[in-house]
């Protein structure tokens, strides 16, 4: 089984490290899942003494790389991967059990409690074990029970997370999966007569109540009085989860930088004497000086061309920082927003059909990983003043025309996944070694 190129994207981590991800629900959709042995966190807590007060965590690292793939299901795993500065394309598969796949907790949960039914527990103290997690707790120190149970993992082939372990704290933390009650009365369907500005209504009418007061519901679960009194600080902040949601990258920014280069982009499509002439630029503002400019295919629409000058900018500032300036809402929009957002979808509108601008998308999610720290900043095109941005902004705008109606003709492609031309994965004697 093949997936499409774009199922294979880098995550990038909190620590600037990237995590390789492969759209699998299409493969997820076709299996037939076990019931979970993923234990419920509070049944899980509950196994917790009250009296022990000493804490380890470990954290198993790349989990799930540990577990050898049986060779009759490699082939469901296989895509295809275009290195993305050669044009090379490779097709792969994976000999390991891969992330993203939903069974992937579960096999490795059963695997993993299989090795721990070898292990001897020292007298007093607890293990408990969550997916690729292994809390131990005790009353007195548990220095070295943890030395045991990590020389154990050595042994068995596991390795140990160094950065995420916890070694003998008086507190524990475990990041753990729970249902939400409230996600699931959000998200109820309401009667087909309940129309949006109706519920609306009612729900205004019911904030509006004088005998009414909202306040924040502070009941627990038994377990919860394991950790004590519940902290009163925030769990999180709403904006901000919102804005990790819908950014691309984490350090893309929508104020223009301190330091830095400065990048003016635009780019051109309008018809001269019944003949279309695309274009774009890339200006930079501290000399107004042209960097790059260009002819494009004279089947390229306005919102086209205003994607490719940014995805030009970013790779200039490849390894640099620098704040790029364009004119256009819907490139600012794709960068900041929606690129994000369909991204997730598997680049499909809100009809389930392919984006028009699907390549060029592709490519400038890709160009926002090359620069170390950068800024795209909306600003209102054909001004008129002498202020540094209305100059750049008009200069790029008239490089962008002039490259559309004077520059050499140029012959580009952009494949999209529903143009290619999908086959089955085909492997050598060689490469079936190797694999």
């Amino acid at each position: 089984m093949k997936t499409k190129t774009q199922g294979q994207r880098t995550v990038k981590k909190p620590d600037r490290s990237y995590r390789l991800v492969q759209d699998l629900r299409e493969v997820n959709k076709r299996t037939r899942s076990r019931y979970p042995v993923v234990p419920n966190p509070y049944t899980l807590l509950s196994k917790v003494p009250p009296q022990h007060q000493w804490f380890s965590v470990v954290d198993l690292k790349d989990a799930f790389w540990a577990c050898p793939l049986a060779k009759e299901s490699r082939d469901i795993f296989a895509f295809e991967w275009e290195d993305p500065k050669t044009g090379r394309k490779q097709q792969l598969r994976w000999t390991k059990l891969p992330q993203g796949f939903t069974e992937s907790p579960n096999l490795f949960g059963q695997a993993l409690e299989k090795i721990l039914q070898a292990f001897s527990t020292p007298p007093r103290i607890q293990i408990i074990q969550y997916v690729d997690d292994l809390p131990l707790s005790g009353e007195d120190e548990v220095r070295e029970a943890t030395i045991k149970l990590l020389n154990f993992l050595r042994e068995k082939g596991l390795r140990v997370s160094k950065g995420k372990l916890q070694f003998v704290e008086p507190e524990g933390k475990l990041i753990v999966c729970t249902p939400h009650a409230v996600r699931n009365e959000l998200n109820q369907k309401a009667e087909k007569w309940l129309t949006d500005s109706r519920m609306l209504k009612y729900e205004a009418i019911l904030i509006d109540s004088d005998d009414l007061t909202l306040e924040v519901n502070r009941s627990l679960n038994p377990a919860q009085f394991l950790y004590g009194e519940p902290a009163d600080n925030l769990i999180h902040n709403c904006l901000e989860i919102i804005q990790y949601q819908t950014k691309v990258q984490g350090d893309l920014e929508e104020q223009a930088l301190s330091e830095g280069e400065i990048i003016y982009v635009d780019g051109s499509s309008r018809c001269l004497q019944g003949k279309r002439m695309s274009g774009y630029a890339v200006v930079d503002g501290k000399n107004m000086q042209t960097i790059e400019k260009g002819k494009l295919p004279s089947n390229w629409s306005a919102q086209t061309c205003e994607l490719y000058a940014p995805k030009k900018a970013l790779e200039y500032l490849a390894h640099k920082k620098g704040t790029i300036y364009t004119d256009s809402r819907y490139a600012f929009g794709v960068v900041h927003t929606f690129g994000k957002i369909w991204e997730e979808r598997g680049l499909l509108n809100s009809r389930g059909k392919g984006l028009v601008h699907e390549g060029v998308i592709l490519e400038i999610l890709e160009a926002l990983k090359l620069p170390e720290e950068t800024a795209i900043v909306h600003i209102k095109g054909h001004q008129k003043g002498v202020t540094p941005e209305i100059r750049g902004n008009n200069l790029a705008d008239q490089e962008a025309k002039d490259a559309a109606e004077n520059g050499a003709e140029r012959v580009m492609l952009i494949l999209t996944p529903n143009e290619e031309k999908l086959e089955i994965p085909k492997f050598s004697k060689a490469e079936k070694k190797e694999l």
